[in-house]
């Protein structure tokens, strides 16, 4: 069902289609068919709500505050919205990739200004604001003015293999970033796996309860296997545990630097069928004992020695076609302006697209 009929379908049942003028006035953020929020008709300004709130971050924030079911519906159908915005291979700037320090609201400018079809962002970035759902809820309406879906929020952690009291509170942790997620309009969360060794089907139990969380909020998890851990470090080991987890809201994130890292070959990347990837971290570093690197010596993709064409051409033989988010964590590149950084993580993933 298209976006804007989910709303409508719900805008019936909650208030009467006596009342869809009021609705309309409150959450009428047109929605383009060809998958995006479009720009506001020229008598969007007229109507009275417009006229007492000087700006859509204003709206945003009203938003927060009416029923919350009516709240999450809208939400959930910008969540949807953003997947069919990301189902085709895109291009996609994770947001550290521009510094730790980075405003997401200014990041989302320079990915757009760059060409990037989509960006990820940090949860502890949205967490640390005053008040962090309103602030996602900004993210959301920065990224339909800039013409930008949210790809990816990072991170989730701590819920594979822990007792059972670490594990409860880290599945709070992950309710209270889906449900940022949510309003962000960002349809996948990324869970980073546990080092250490332990049993793979408790791994893919703890996965698979870690997904229930998703889908109180209509959100994924997407499982990022770590390059310097002892077990599960590697391409084969991640989607394994998805496999055995089998949840519909699980995915495998495939990040070429802990891929490479964790001993993994190129042929590998033609192992998972394109559904069973729900995105893919692009970086690439220099020549030398991949084994002795650290997050910190990645470059940006098309300037190291990984062969990244051959292998995002092996994903896309096996019908992957979602978004390739470059994700590096450079002081070098951190030290620059984020325009200039921005466009350099864009022509670098351009240069190693498959034609």
């Amino acid at each position: 069902m298209h976006c804007f009929s989910l709303i409508q379908k719900w805008r019936e049942m909650f208030l009467g289609t006596g009342r869809n003028e009021e609705f309309s006035g409150k959450f009428g953020l047109a929605i383009r068919r060809s998958g995006g929020f479009a720009r506001r008709p020229a008598h969007w300004q007229d109507s009275p709500l417009v006229r007492r709130n000087a700006s859509a971050k204003r709206l945003a924030r009203q938003a927060i505050s009416v029923p919350a079911i009516i709240h999450r519906i809208i939400l959930s159908s910008r969540a949807t919205l953003a997947r069919e915005r990301v189902s085709r291979m895109t291009t996609c700037l994770n947001l550290i990739s521009l510094g730790r320090e980075t405003d997401q609201l200014a990041g989302i400018k320079a990915a757009a200004q760059a060409g990037f079809d989509s960006v990820g962002i940090w949860a502890d970035a949205i967490e640390s604001q005053s008040d962090p759902l309103a602030y996602a809820a900004d993210i959301a309406l920065a990224c339909a003015d800039h013409g930008l879906a949210v790809a990816e929020m990072c991170y989730v952690g701590g819920w594979m293999w822990e007792n059972s009291e670490p594990t409860r509170e880290a599945l709070e942790v992950a309710k209270q970033r889906a449900r940022l997620a949510s309003a962000s309009a960002c349809p996948q969360i990324i869970a980073c796996a546990a080092g250490g060794v332990g049993d793979l089907d408790a791994a893919a139990q703890d996965f698979s309860g870690l997904c229930d969380v998703g889908s109180e909020e209509g959100v994924d998890f997407a499982l990022e296997y770590i390059g310097m851990s002892e077990l599960v470090k590697d391409l084969k080991t991640g989607l394994d545990i998805v496999k055995r987890a089998d949840h519909p809201r699980g995915k495998l994130l495939i990040d070429t630097f802990h891929t490479f890292r964790g001993g993994s070959t190129v042929d590998e990347f033609s192992l998972p069928a394109g559904d069973e990837v729900g995105l893919v971290h692009i970086n690439d570093a220099p020549a030398g004992n991949i084994f002795e690197m650290a997050d910190s010596d990645r470059v940006m993709p098309g300037d190291g020695a990984f062969p990244l064409t051959d292998a995002l051409s092996r994903l896309q033989a096996n019908g992957y076609d979602g978004g390739l988010s470059v994700e590096v964590f450079s002081e070098a590149w951190w030290s620059r302006p984020a325009e200039q950084t921005a466009r350099a993580a864009y022509e670098g993933l351009r240069s190693v697209m498959p034609s």
